[in-house]
């Protein structure tokens, strides 16, 4: 019996098909690797606000007692008070060479209770805008957060005024701040 090989036109037949089906996987991979870091994302938004929650139950206010950090602010005053409200949450001191340690501040965590998980990586050396170890979104941007300081039952977003008390987003994909526009791919705790 003979022994019956593939040809060459063959091979290349296999090959092209194998090529237009990773054309049309590769994509669709892509696509399903960014919905995933929006869950990600809108599950980090609600573990924090759940924080919030549980600190206000305990201490009677609002962490940090002012709403203009993370986004209202620009430049490292916001970088320092997010990483403040952070640490607050967290129990743990973060990368924030130039702000007092948790629990000193009057808005503190003097009983050092743990509301939220930060990452393994969470350290106290700061270095610029956004720090290794920063409590960050999955694209690597600080999370927008907006608080109701003066307790009137309303925020004032980039949205435009919610009713509530806590409010977070993150800038998405793009990295970019969107406002949280309908259009756009900022993540918003509200929607």
């Amino acid at each position: 019996m003979k022994k019956r090989l593939f040809t060459l036109i063959e091979l290349l037949v296999v090959i092209v098909i194998i090529s237009i089906l990773m054309g049309i996987l590769l994509p669709v991979l892509g696509t399903v690797r960014t919905k995933g870091r929006i869950a990600r994302a809108q599950a980090e938004m609600k573990g924090m606000i759940t924080a919030v929650k549980s600190y206000e139950a305990d201490y009677g206010y609002l962490p940090v007692g002012s709403s203009s950090f993370g986004g209202v602010k620009t430049g490292s005053a916001a970088d320092t008070v997010y990483r403040t409200f952070i640490e607050i949450l967290s129990g743990a001191d973060g990368p924030d060479a130039d702000t007092t340690p948790n629990g000193t501040t009057s808005y503190g965590n003097p009983r050092n209770v743990k509301y939220l998980d930060v990452p393994g990586s969470y350290s106290s050396t700061a270095n610029g805008n956004v720090c290794t170890g920063d409590f960050v979104d999955p694209w690597g941007t600080l999370y927008k957060v907006y608080l109701d300081s003066d307790y009137d039952g309303q925020v004032t977003t980039p949205a435009g005024v919610l009713n509530g008390s806590v409010f977070l987003y993150s800038f998405g994909p793009n990295a970019t701040d969107d406002s949280c526009s309908a259009s756009k791919d900022d993540v918003c705790s509200w929607r």
